[in-house]
């Protein structure tokens, strides 16, 4: 008797694990973390303005990427530069 119980334990335990792994390989779970966090400079910040109003229509550098003095960031579209120049005439 005692070997049946035994027996029927661990044919329970089986059904179980196999349960959970079924579960876990077919159930999708969404999950979305917020937190907060800081960027920290390695170097001086540098604050990079445009004196005109416009969309950007194509990045030159990538994140991670060096800069050097000169180097092209970003191209600006022209179609709202021109219509700011033809406000300001």
């Amino acid at each position: 008797m005692k070997n049946f119980r035994d027996y029927i334990i661990i044919i329970i335990t089986s059904v179980l694990l196999v349960l959970t792994f079924v579960w876990a390989k077919t159930t999708r779970l969404d999950v979305v973390t917020k937190g907060e966090g800081r960027v920290v400079a390695t170097g001086d910040n540098q604050v990079i303005q445009s004196p005109i109003y416009a969309k950007i229509s194509e990045f030159h550098k990538l994140e991670n990427e060096i800069v050097l003095v000169g180097d092209t960031l970003i191209t600006l579209s022209p179609t709202q530069a021109a219509a700011s120049l033809a406000e300001l005439e």
